[in-house]
């Protein structure tokens, strides 16, 4: 951030050159028109117009000030103004910084026609500041495109994540985030003097579209222990917002200056926990069984390695249930997909209910389900599948509709105690054998194996 008595200090402008320009301030006026038609011969000569006809290059005051021989706080406004003039205008910093090179060559031939040196050297050590400011305020501006790139990043790569899923990106969690990111573009953009956008931007933290989102369902996604810092910041953002604004007639630029760099900390506070919201929703998403729910068998191979790992620090048999339903394709053909889909979400209900908290139900594709159990005996997974077999078997599927259903599940099972010698795609085949032994049995039964 620039500081302006820092930047005098560096600048260092002389008491004799000082008086210089003191002394030759009437000579300088004199030149003021010959000033502007040098300015204006240049921008023709390199073809360099205005986004609008109707700005001028260059303010009125900006040659007064240069020249003026005082060079406070008020000269830093103009500097100030003059380049943000410059970006309405349209011209780039590298352009800017042309033309300010151009009047340092006009201000050196009018030191030149009195002979003064010091005079050269003092109107130098002005347009030194004028160009620091201008970097300054191209600076600025970059910084806010910067972040605008940034944005649509993050959601061209959200977009990206969902399309992997073949999933269309959770609308309702992205809105939150654009609207956050529209308000501060929007605030920065009143503040710099792009736009009035005053009547646009709702300056309560507690009206704005974010807070409604936040009333409606938002806090309730939002880890608890990070909501504190959240609505601290999201508030924050509102008042350096509101305060930036309030500077926009840029009576003091460099707190614009201060203001929005504090804004955009506490905006990264708030974008990353929104963006982390939707991370998170599209790792349920990424891990969960559209259908049912459960765990799917990402999840499950993602959890497993885990599990093993849990199991052998703490002494415990892992268990690995699959669950297949009996004929369900006859179920599909009879009665169609949709009352198939019922039977699925009513089965995955049960084995979550029959099963412990401690066990983990996945759905694993198609009619087959699976479930990770831990025990201190090795006896927990043979267990559990009889259980499931069980409630399965004198369940009554879609009793509430003309067809209600009665079914019957076979399940393959096995226990080890890590460590285990077989890498996992190994136990995965061994216990897929016992399911399809099951089915070879006559279904509706279980086929269990302990490890050595």
């Amino acid at each position: 951030m620039l500081n302006f008595q820092r930047l005098q200090e560096m600048v260092t402008l002389s008491s004799i050159e000082l008086l210089e320009i003191v002394d030759y301030h009437e000579f300088l006026q004199k030149n003021t028109h010959d000033f502007e038609s040098a300015i204006k011969t240049w921008l023709k000569k390199y073809n360099i117009k205005c986004d609008e006809d109707t700005l001028e290059v260059m303010l009125p005051e900006y040659f007064t000030t240069i020249i003026s021989g005082s060079y406070g706080y008020d000269f830093y406004v103009i500097q100030y103004r003059q380049a943000m003039h410059w970006r309405l205008c349209g011209l780039t910093q590298s352009k800017s910084l042309l033309l300010i090179s151009h009047i340092r060559k006009l201000l050196i031939l009018y030191s030149e026609k009195v002979a003064s040196h010091n005079l050269a050297k003092g109107l130098c050590h002005v347009l030194d500041m004028s160009q620091s400011i201008v970097a300054t305020v191209y600076q600025i501006s970059d910084e806010v495109e910067r972040m605008r790139f940034h944005a649509e990043n993050e959601l061209k790569r959200i977009k990206r994540s969902f399309g992997l899923l073949s999933m269309e990106p959770p609308q309702a969690l992205i809105q939150p985030f654009l609207d956050h990111l529209n308000w501060k573009f929007n605030a920065f953009s009143a503040a710099l003097g792009e736009r009035n956008f005053s009547d646009e931007i709702e300056i309560s933290h507690t009206k704005c579209r974010l807070a409604k989102w936040l009333a409606a369902e938002g806090e309730g996604l939002i880890p608890e222990k990070e909501l504190d810092k959240f609505h601290h910041s999201h508030k924050r953002i509102h008042q350096l917002g509101a305060l930036a604004i309030e500077h926009s007639d840029l009576k003091q630029p460099e707190k614009v200056v201060e203001l929005l760099n504090e804004m955009e900390v506490h905006s990264q506070v708030v974008s990353e926990t929104l963006l982390n919201v939707i991370e998170d929703e599209f790792i349920r998403l990424a891990t969960s069984d559209v259908l049912t729910g459960m765990p799917n068998k990402r999840s499950f191979e993602l959890e497993f390695s885990k599990n093993i790992a849990f199991a052998e620090r703490h002494n415990y048999w892992v268990g690995l249930v699959l669950i297949d339903v009996d004929y369900f394709k006859k179920v599909n053909d009879t009665y169609g997909h949709l009352i198939g889909d019922k039977v699925l979400k009513e089965i995955s209900e049960l084995i979550t209910e029959t099963a412990r908290t401690e066990e983990t139900t996945y759905r694993w594709g198609g009619e087959e389900f699976a479930v990770v159990t831990l025990d201190k005996q090795p006896g927990g997974a043979e267990s559990l599948a009889e259980r499931i077999r069980k409630a399965v078997e004198i369940h009554s599927f879609c009793a509430n509709s003309k067809h209600p259903l009665s079914l019957s599940v076979s399940c393959g099972s096995i226990c080890f105690k890590p460590p285990c010698k077989q890498p996992n795609h190994e136990l995965f085949a061994l216990v897929d054998k016992q399911l399809y032994e099951a089915k070879n049995a006559g279904r509706n039964c279980i086929v269990h194996k302990t490890l050595d």
